[in-house]
């Protein structure tokens, strides 16, 4: 069936099947206990999105530990995925992954600036903006 999501003519009958089977097997119920980061190959049943994203929201919202490119890597990997890319930028889960992407972003930000902006001079500021805090703001 892998083959089936990225068939044009199958790709319908892929989202029907997959619906109807996670329906069957309670996949929600089986996915509650488990992280985004144990889903990380998984794509075939829309609640394998929901759980990851309602994962990566409740991590984003708790204390960040000192490294996070793991959680942007899987950002990355799960925007591109079957359920992310259907419809386009329309698509609910890309929206959710951009989100989440941009809010990691901030907070890394953040994280640099804990004790507020502290500059000993105007080049300071200026290579701070121009390095850091221009290139957050223009890519939300």
């Amino acid at each position: 069936m892998a083959n089936w999501r990225t068939s044009t003519i199958y790709f319908e009958d892929y989202k029907f099947f997959a619906v109807r089977t996670g329906a069957e097997i309670n996949i929600e119920e089986q996915l509650k206990d488990f992280s985004a980061f144990d889903l990380t190959g998984c794509e075939t049943f829309e609640a394998v999105e929901r759980r990851t994203v309602s994962d990566l929201r409740d991590r984003l919202l708790a204390p960040l530990p000192s490294e996070t490119a793991d959680w942007q890597n899987l950002i990355n990997a799960r925007r591109d995925r079957f359920w992310a890319r259907d419809g386009g930028a329309e698509n609910p889960y890309r929206a959710a992954y951009d989100a989440l992407s941009a809010m990691l972003g901030f907070l890394r930000l953040k994280e640099t600036y804990l004790v507020g902006f502290g500059f000993t001079d105007a080049a300071s500021v200026f290579n701070s903006y121009t390095n850091e805090l221009f290139s957050y703001e223009s890519n939300c």
